[in-house]
């Protein structure tokens, strides 16, 4: 799927293929600390560094040549992703980001997505960001996320530091320790330790 993923952004959005150098870094910033709950929305965001030597999407046609996609998010059986991603729009920036669909491989039934932040041409020793909101559909376990930055026109300098990790854990649910059965078993429970403390003080 990464490699069709490939070919399909190089023929859409490039005219001279591979006409430059490029080096790039990226980096994250969010509000996830440790695990998160079902259903939680929270912000953050990416930013991709261009170490040169050449701007990066320079010989592309498109507005917004490069990427940064995320590894397979697949959706689950409640019709919701396991994370989904928007763009923040408390924020004033030049980033796309949508979802793409790619068929069930082969008698599996599992449907997966993939997240794609569109940035602009990046000159030689700039950065892009763009802010985001995530939306966890995930209801346990754990989600390994992968944001692998691209730039399609060009040499990619691979360094390992052009991928970066955003790592969901849910939080366990809290059984309530009190039901309604419990709690109404505690209030005949009182209810009885505190007659039979009047029950003895008559007797004594």
């Amino acid at each position: 799927m990464a490699i069709l993923k490939k070919i399909m952004i190089l023929f859409l959005f490039s005219n001279n293929l591979l006409a430059g150098t490029v080096d790039l870094e990226i980096s994250l910033e969010s509000d996830i600390n440790g695990e998160v709950g079902s259903g939680q929305i929270g912000k953050f965001s990416l930013t991709v560094f261009n170490h040169g030597p050449d701007d990066a999407g320079a010989a592309s046609i498109a507005q917004h040549p490069v990427s940064i996609i995320t590894s397979d998010i697949y959706l689950l059986d409640s019709g919701r992703l396991e994370i989904g991603f928007v763009k923040d729009p408390d924020f004033n920036q030049d980033c796309i980001i949508i979802a793409s669909v790619a068929e069930p491989i082969p008698g599996s039934t599992l449907i997966s997505y993939a997240f794609s932040i569109s940035l602009p041409l990046i000159p030689a020793n700039t950065s892009k960001t763009c802010h985001g909101i995530y939306h966890v559909g995930l209801t346990k376990g754990r989600k390994l996320i992968t944001w692998h930055a691209y730039s399609f026109t060009d040499n990619m300098i691979t360094n390992g530091d052009e991928t970066v990790d955003m790592v969901f854990g849910i939080k366990p649910q809290v059984i309530p320790f009190f039901t309604s059965i419990g709690l109404y078993l505690l209030i005949l429970l009182f209810i009885s330790i505190t007659f039979f403390k009047i029950y003895r003080q008559k007797i004594e």
